[in-house]
């Protein structure tokens, strides 16, 4: 995916591959395995510990989502699981 994208963009990719390897650290599996319910946790751990990154903290989330990982009903947003999307 990130190959695809334009140079500019290189920095979100690598923000969101780190995030994306952090779950696996954690949980285990390959990215084929990570569900919706991991995302919502790492972002919820985020938010309390505070780390900044707006809405390239959540990048992570639509780019899984791009896979076609997640069923075909999982939301658009994260904001639907009550999250913000920046912050």
């Amino acid at each position: 995916m990130a190959a695809a994208e334009p140079a500019s963009s290189a920095a979100d990719a690598k923000i969101a591959t780190t995030l994306i390897a952090t779950i696996l650290a954690c949980k285990g599996g390959s990215v084929a395995e990570i569900v919706v319910g991991d995302c919502v946790e790492l972002v919820e751990t985020m938010r309390q510990v505070h780390t900044r990154g707006g809405q390239k903290k959540v990048d992570f989330y639509l780019r899984l989502r791009s896979l076609d990982i997640f069923p075909g009903n999982t939301p658009h947003s994260i904001r639907a699981f009550g999250l913000p999307e920046g912050g």
